[in-house]
C-alpha cells in the first residue's frame, strides 16, 4: 500500500472513533425523578362542592298526584306546630347544631350539621301511616338544596301511629353556617296530607 493509501485509511479509522453513538442512553438525575414523583402525589384537602339550587322545595309524587285532595295545612315557623284539619300535628320538637364526624364515601368530616327532631302526633280517628316519609331542606337566597347526612342517631319515622299517639324521627343536614336563618323543611308525610312546611330560623 502506498503512503496516499495509507493516510486515506488512518484518516477513516480515527474519525469513525470520534462519533458518539447517538442512541446511548442517558440517566436522569436525582432532582428530576423527585420532581416528577412529586407531581404524581395527591396534596391539599378535599373540599366540598356547592349544593345545587333549587327553585322550590322538592315535592315527592305519590299515588293521585302531587297534592290533588290531600289535607293542606298553614306553613309554619320552626318553634310552632303544623295543624290540619283532622287532628294530625307536625312538630319540631328540638334543634341541635354541631358538625359532621362520621367516615366514608361523599362525607365531609367537620362539615357543620344541623339535626332535627321531628314528632307526628296522631289525634284523628284513624291510624296515620308513615311508611313513606320524605323530609327535604333548602336554605339561602337563592335557595339551595342541603345534603342529607346519616350521622349515628338518624332515625326515620315509620310505622303507623294509633289515634292519639306520637312518633319522633331525627333528621340531619349540612346547611352552611352564615345561612341557618334562611331555612325551609318539607315533612312529606304520606299521601293524605300535603307536606308540612317549616320556614325561618334554625340557630
Amino acid at each position: 500500500m502506498g503512503a496516499a493509501g495509507l493516510t486515506l485509511v488512518l484518516s477513516a479509522c480515527s474519525t469513525a472513533s470520534s462519533v458518539s453513538p447517538s442512541a446511548a442512553p442517558t440517566t436522569p438525575n436525582a432532582a428530576s425523578s423527585t420532581t416528577a414523583k412529586a407531581a404524581d402525589e395527591p396534596t391539599g384537602t378535599a373540599v366540598r362542592p356547592p349544593d345545587p339550587l333549587v327553585a322550590s322545595l322538592p315535592s315527592f309524587k305519590r299515588a293521585g298526584g302531587l297534592g290533588r285532595g290531600r289535607a293542606q295545612a298553614e306553613a309554619k315557623a320552626f318553634d310552632q306546630a303544623v295543624v290540619y284539619a283532622d287532628g294530625v300535628k307536625v312538630k319540631i320538637v328540638a334543634i341541635k347544631q354541631t358538625v359532621t364526624s362520621g367516615k366514608g364515601p361523599g362525607v365531609f368530616v367537620g362539615s357543620p350539621l344541623t339535626q332535627l327532631d321531628v314528632e307526628v302526633t296522631n289525634d284523628s280517628s284513624a291510624d296515620l301511616v308513615l311508611d313513606q316519609v320524605v323530609v327535604s331542606m333548602v336554605y339561602g337566597s337563592p335557595q339551595r338544596l342541603a345534603a342529607a347526612v346519616y350521622e349515628d342517631g338518624a332515625v326515620d319515622l315509620g310505622g303507623a301511629v294509633a289515634g292519639g299517639k306520637s312518633k319522633t324521627g331525627r333528621y340531619m343536614f349540612s346547611v352552611p353556617t352564615a345561612q341557618l336563618s334562611r331555612v325551609s323543611l318539607n315533612v312529606d308525610f304520606d299521601g293524605k296530607h300535603a307536606a308540612a312546611t317549616f320556614k325561618g330560623s334554625v340557630r
